[in-house]
C-alpha cells in the first residue's frame, strides 16, 4: 500500500510542476520527465485510486520510461494539461488523473523551474516521485522517495521543430512508402513533408478502400493509417494542436487506448478473428488489413471492423483505385475441343457473369469443362482471368447384322469409327452371297446390314456299267427323284443304288444294277428249275420256252440268275 502511495504522489507532483513552469503559460500538450530518473511519464490504463488521508495510492496505470526512443511514438506519453478551478488536470488517451485517482493535482514551481506535484488532505500531502533510482528502463510511479530531485518533474511543451517532439514509427513497408496505424486522444496535423492520413471507408470485394482524411487535419480520437516518407519517427513529426476538423461518419477503423497486462491492471481488449482484421502484408505481398494470430489488441493501434465472412486478408486502395478495379474487365477464354463448338466468351467486367455454351457437332456429345464442371451453359461471376475448354466425345451407335431375316449379329461403334464387315458366315449347302453396302466409318445413326446366303445345286450322276448315263443338278434340300429304269438288252433293270431322299451338300453317283433276260439264262440244258427268291423250287424241269407262259408275273432264280416276268 505505500508502494502505491509513492506512485501516486509522485504523478500528482509531476502534474503540479506542470501548472507553474515558466513555458507552461496555457492549456496546451506536454510530456512529463522526472529531474532525478529522466524517465517520461506513459498512461498505460484507466484504473487507480489515491487516499491521501490513509496515505495510500493505486498508480499501477503509469508507467516510467527512460529512453526516447520508447516514447517518441507513443501517445500515452502525450499529457494535455487542462487548468479546472485553479487545479491541474492532466488527459491522455481517453482519461485523466481526476479519471484514474480521483483528484486534480497542485503543482508548485522551484526555483530550478522544475515542479512538485502534490496533493492533500487534512493536512496530508503525497508527493508523486520516481521510487527506482537504478539506472534502469522503467521506473515506478510512487508516494515516497528519499531522493529529493526524485520527487522533481519537468513539463516539456511538445514542439515538432524541437526535441521533445511526436514522431511516427513505421510498421510496414510497400511499394516505396512506409505505414502504421495510430489512434492518438489528440487532434494533430503533419509537420513533416511526404506524410499523409487516411481511413478506411468501405470494405467490398475482398478491398479495404481508404479514403484521405480532409486536409490532412486528424480530430482527437480517430484511428487512422499514416503513410510517411521515412521509417524514423524524426522524419515523420506531427503537430499537436486543436483543430476544427470533424469525425469522418463512414469511418470503419475502431482503435484500442491499452494493452494493459499486469495482474492489478489487466486492461485488455480481446481480438477477434471473425470482426476483426489488423494492418498486415497480404500472403501476395501487398499491403492490407488481414486476419492476425493475436490474442488481444495492440495499444494506441487502429483496427478495421469487417461483417463476420469477410476474407482473411483485404488489400488496400484508395477510392480512385477502387473505381478502377470495381471497373475492370477479364478475358474469358474459352475454346472447344475435337467435336463441338463454344459460345459466350469475350471481356467481362468483374463480378458481372459469363455464360458459356458448349454445342456438339453431329455424333457428338458435350462431356464437360476443362475445370471439372459439367453445366451446360456454364453460368459463373467473373472475379479473374478465365479460361476454359468445352470437352467433346463421340456417340455410340448401333450396328446390326441381319442374316435372311433374322438377327445375325449386334456390336456398338464409335462415331466416326471405321467399319469392317464381318467375316462371310457359313451354312451347309448354301453360299453367302455377300453383305450390304456398309459405309466406311460409323455415320451418326445406327446401321442395320443384310447379308443372305444361294442354295448350292449339286450334281446326280447316273453310271451303267461304268460309264456315266446321265447327270442331273439338284439343289441343296430338295428331293431326289431318280430317273425311270433305263433299258439293256438281254437285262432286266434291277434298280439303282440308293440315294438320299433329299440332295446332300455334296454330288451323289447312283449305279444301275441289271439282272438277266430270259435269254441270259438258257443252258445247254432245255429243261430247267425255277427257285423263288427264298430258294423254294416251284418248278421242275420246265421247258425255257415255256417259262414266260408258265410262270406268273414276279422275281425267280433260274440257274442262279434272276429272271424277271412280266
Amino acid at each position: 500500500m505505500m508502494y502505491m502511495k509513492q506512485i501516486v504522489l509522485t504523478f500528482l507532483a509531476t502534474l503540479c510542476a506542470l501548472g507553474v513552469y515558466p513555458q507552461f503559460t496555457q492549456d496546451g500538450y506536454y510530456r512529463i520527465r522526472n529531474v532525478g530518473s529522466g524517465r517520461y511519464i506513459t498512461v498505460t490504463d484507466n484504473k487507480g485510486s489515491v487516499n491521501v488521508g490513509a496515505t495510500s495510492a493505486d498508480l499501477g496505470a503509469v508507467k516510467l520510461f527512460k529512453s526516447f526512443e520508447n516514447v517518441v511514438s507513443n501517445p500515452g506519453t502525450v499529457l494535455y494539461v487542462n487548468e479546472v478551478n485553479g487545479l491541474y488536470r492532466f488527459e491522455s488517451q481517453g482519461t485523466d488523473t481526476h479519471k484514474i485517482i480521483g483528484y486534480d493535482l497542485k503543482l508548485k514551481k522551484k526555483t530550478d523551474g522544475s515542479y512538485l506535484a502534490y496533493q492533500e488532505e487534512s493536512f496530508m500531502l503525497m508527493y508523486l516521485c520516481d521510487a527506482r533510482k537504478e539506472n534502469t528502463e522503467e521506473g515506478v510511479l510512487s508516494t515516497r522517495s528519499d531522493a529529493t530531485n526524485y520527487r522533481d518533474w519537468e513539463i516539456i511543451p511538445l514542439s515538432s521543430a524541437g526535441d521533445n517532439y511526436f514522431g511516427v514509427t513505421s510498421e510496414f513497408t510497400y511499394n516505396g512508402a512506409y505505414y502504421s496505424t495510430l489512434y492518438a486522444s489528440f487532434p494533430f496535423t503533419f509537420a513533416s513533408s511526404g506524410m499523409t492520413a487516411y481511413y478506411v471507408s468501405q470494405v467490398v470485394d475482398g478491398i479495404a478502400v481508404v479514403k484521405e482524411v480532409p486536409g490532412n487535419a486528424v480530430p482527437a480520437s480517430v484511428p487512422v493509417l499514416i503513410k510517411a516518407a521515412s521509417a524514423e519517427a524524426t522524419n515523420n513529426r506531427l503537430n499537436i494542436a486543436a483543430n476544427t476538423a470533424t469525425k469522418p461518419s463512414d469511418n470503419k477503423l475502431g482503435g484500442v487506448y491499452f494493452h494493459n497486462t499486469s495482474k492489478a491492471h489487466n486492461n485488455l481488449t480481446p481480438y477477434n478473428p471473425e470482426t476483426m482484421r489488423v494492418l498486415g502484408m497480404t500472403s501476395s505481398g501487398k499491403l492490407g488489413f488481414v486476419k492476425a494470430d493475436i490474442e488481444n489488441l495492440p495499444a494506441n493501434k487502429a483496427y478495421l471492423n469487417v461483417p463476420a465472412g469477410t476474407p482473411d486478408e483485404l488489400e488496400l486502395m484508395t477510392e480512385a483505385e477502387y473505381e478502377t478495379y470495381k471497373n475492370r474487365t477479364f478475358d474469358v477464354v474459352a475454346t472447344a475441343g475435337k467435336g463441338g463448338t463454344v459460345a459466350g466468351a469475350g471481356s467481362y467486367k468483374v463480378n458481372t457473369k459469363a455464360t458459356l455454351t458448349a454445342s456438339p457437332e453431329e455424333g457428338y456429345h458435350f462431356t464437360g469443362w476443362s475445370d471439372g464442371t459439367v453445366a451446360n451453359p456454364y453460368s459463373f461471376s467473373v472475379t479473374g482471368a478465365v479460361s476454359l475448354t468445352a470437352q467433346f466425345a463421340p456417340n455410340e451407335y448401333l450396328i446390326t447384322y441381319v442374316l435372311d431375316g433374322d438377327r445375325y449379329s449386334t456390336s456398338f461403334c464409335l462415331f466416326g469409327q471405321a467399319l469392317t464387315a464381318l467375316e462371310a458366315p457359313t451354312k451347309e449347302g448354301y453360299t453367302f452371297s455377300g453383305w450390304s453396302e456398309i459405309p466406311a466409318t460409323m455415320p451418326a445413326h445406327d446401321v442395320i446390314v443384310t447379308g443372305s446366303f444361294t442354295v448350292n445345286s449339286y450334281t446326280l450322276t447316273y453310271m451303267i456299267d461304268g460309264q456315266v448315263y446321265a447327270t442331273e443338278s439338284v439343289e441343296y434340300g430338295a428331293p431326289i427323284v431318280l430317273l425311270d429304269a433305263p433299258v439293256k438288252d438281254g437285262f432286266v433293270f434291277d434298280g439303282w443304288t440308293e440315294a438320299p431322299a433329299t440332295m446332300p451338300a455334296r454330288d451323289v453317283v447312283v449305279t444301275a444294277h441289271y439282272t438277266s433276260g430270259i435269254g441270259g439264262i438258257v443252258t445247254d440244258h432245255s429243261l430247267v428249275d425255277v427257285y423263288t427268291l427264298q430258294g423254294v423250287r416251284i418248278k421242275s424241269q420246265v421247258s425255257v420256252e415255256n417259262l414266260a407262259n408258265e410262270l406268273p408275273r414276279g422275281l425267280y432264280i433260274v440257274n442262279g440268275c434272276k429272271l424277271l416276268v412280266k
